[in-house]
């Protein structure tokens, strides 16, 4: 802007010889040329602190099983929310995508504009078909990162290796995740063998050395790490310790209906002994800044109010039963954060609506209460859908007018989200007991970037119903007007529609052993009421 300069004193020689209105001319001039000057200063100013602020993740993936996928492509994701949570919880709120395709050792670069001073992502590339894994480690592994981070990693599939700025902390939790004990093949066999006892011993050992070492490694990077960073990190391990067992001893009862587990597990020396008291000199405030620590707390609380009768899991007393306990024993930024894990976790039953209102009044103002409040506009009843207009896999556009007034299930998925493989799954016999009615479509839209890709897991059968009405969000992933619009923030989502409005945001899920129980009756009732 140093052309002004010249003009300006050009002005200034004018001025001083004319008089009367031509002064005032060039005066008003000489001020608007002053302001633009100082307008683009500061904008000039600003945007240096906006890249300032910005973070840059780049680097390679060094793992040669790259070669052997498909034209020897891999996909690294990364996922980024401002929401300290465990990727499998992350996806229920508000989060960012970013995709990449890369060869082996090829390097990668993103820009990332960050939603918080201090935000988490989840970092991982794609070996689908040659292994089931995504990566080294498990998908919950969460990693910090501030505003101005500007690193270099290299990711190989037995660890993650980070160098730059804000380094140090990434590479802390990458040695802790390295050294988290994974119990999920030993699980299985006590499972199989109804061994219990010498599961929860085994297991009960070999956490505490894991957890004794994540802490020792925490102390090496001490000189590191801020008093804040070492706190989250502490949490995180105490968090990492259970975290992992408790899910799988609720996704085993869940999932295939084992409650024979139930008991022994409750009774066990080991479970009654399960703790997460933090030391004193561990700031409270930073314990729900931990992507974990809250989440195993959370998984503890499902499990000591499991309910069963006669052998039957009672879900609505259950979730009563968690709420309470969360609403009476916890407070401040760790019960917030509570609550907001109760829903993401709750919203496919629909009696944990009834506790909304209570938690938005008992919840302190944050990002969890904005979620809360999100949730109860996204799960009012009878609003207009977005009328969205997206291909099938033979390119023709399909509107949602098309479907007139007939009774519309949407599901949103994408390739390599475990959870929509086990919704499909779920859901094959509510798309067979409805399979003869002309008014009843079940939709499927993919969020997935690359076409390619979409078509061939429609065809793999691991997602959706291939001969199903499948749609695709043209590249845009969730960036699409139609995810906007409809505020979906996690995948699967499942969304009920009759005439282009809303029936239930917050279907059931369909986890009954036949149509006549659990959540596959309640869901086959709400779909005969709107057909009616």
């Amino acid at each position: 802007m140093s052309f002004l300069f010249p003009i300006m004193k050009y002005l200034q020689a004018v001025y001083n010889k004319m008089s009367g209105r031509m002064k005032n001319f060039i005066a008003i001039t000489i001020f608007l040329l002053l302001m633009c000057n100082r307008i683009f200063s500061q904008s000039r100013g600003n945007n240096t602190k906006f890249q300032d602020d910005r973070v840059v993740i780049q680097g390679k993936v060094a793992d040669s099983l790259i070669r052997q996928l498909p034209e020897g492509i891999s996909t690294v994701t990364l996922l980024i929310s401002k929401y300290p949570l465990p990727s499998v919880n992350m996806v229920g709120v508000a989060y960012k995508r970013y995709e990449m395709k890369v060869h082996y050792n090829e390097q990668f670069k993103l820009t990332i504009h960050p939603p918080a001073d201090r935000f988490y992502m989840s970092l991982y590339y794609d070996l689908e078909p040659v292994s089931s894994h995504f990566f080294w480690s498990d998908i919950d592994n969460i990693y910090i990162l501030e505003k101005g981070d500007s690193v270099n990693v290299s990711l190989k599939k037995d660890f993650f290796l980070f160098s730059g700025k804000g380094a140090a902390k990434l590479n802390c939790e990458s040695e802790i995740y390295k050294r988290n004990y994974d119990s999920s093949e030993l699980f299985v066999n006590a499972v199989n063998n109804r061994d219990y006892k010498y599961f929860f011993n085994t297991v009960s050992h070999k956490i505490d050395s894991c957890f004794k070492l994540q802490l020792a490694i925490i102390k090496q990077f001490k000189n590191e790490l801020s008093v804040k960073d070492q706190d989250i990190l502490i949490a995180n391990s105490y968090g990492l310790r259970y975290y992992s067992l408790l899910r799988e001893i609720r996704q085993s009862m869940g999932m295939n209906g084992d409650t024979a587990i139930f008991k022994p597990v409750i009774n066990s020396d080991d479970y009654k002994q399960i703790d997460f008291t933090i030391g004193k000199n561990v700031d409270p405030e930073n314990l729900a800044q931990s992507p974990i620590y809250v989440s195993a707390i959370f998984e503890k609380i499902r499990l000591d109010n499991f309910l069963m009768v006669n052998g039957i899991v009672q879900l609505p007393a259950s979730i009563q039963k968690t709420f309470k306990t969360i609403k009476n024993q916890f407070h401040g930024s760790i019960r917030d954060k509570l609550l907001c894990l109760f829903f993401i976790n709750y919203s496919r039953t629909p009696t944990s609506f009834d506790y909304l209102e209570d938690a938005i009044n008992i919840c302190n103002d944050g990002i969890y209460k904005l979620y809360l409040l999100d949730l109860q506009e996204r799960s009012s009843v009878g609003s207009l859908f977005y009328n969205f207009h997206l291909p099938d896999p033979s390119g023709k556009i399909i509107n949602l007018s098309d479907f007139g007034n007939k009774v519309v299930i949407v599901d949103f998925w994408y390739t390599g989200c475990e959870n929509c493989i086990n919704l499909h799954q779920a859901m094959k016999k509510v798309v067979a007991f409805y399979k003869d009615n002309p008014n009843f479509i079940f939709l499927s839209i993919s969020i997935d970037r690359d076409k390619q890709r979409w078509i061939s897991s429609i065809r793999s059968g691991r997602y959706v119903d291939p001969n199903g009405v499948n749609l695709f969000t043209e590249g845009s992933g969730d960036e699409h007007p139609l995810i906007k619009a409809a505020k979906i923030i996690g995948y699967p989502t499942t969304i009920i529609l009759k005439s282009g409005k809303v029936v239930s945001s917050n279907p059931p899920f369909p986890n009954g052993k036949t149509i006549f129980d659990g959540g596959t009756k309640q869901l086959i009732n709400l779909i005969d009421n709107a057909l009616k």
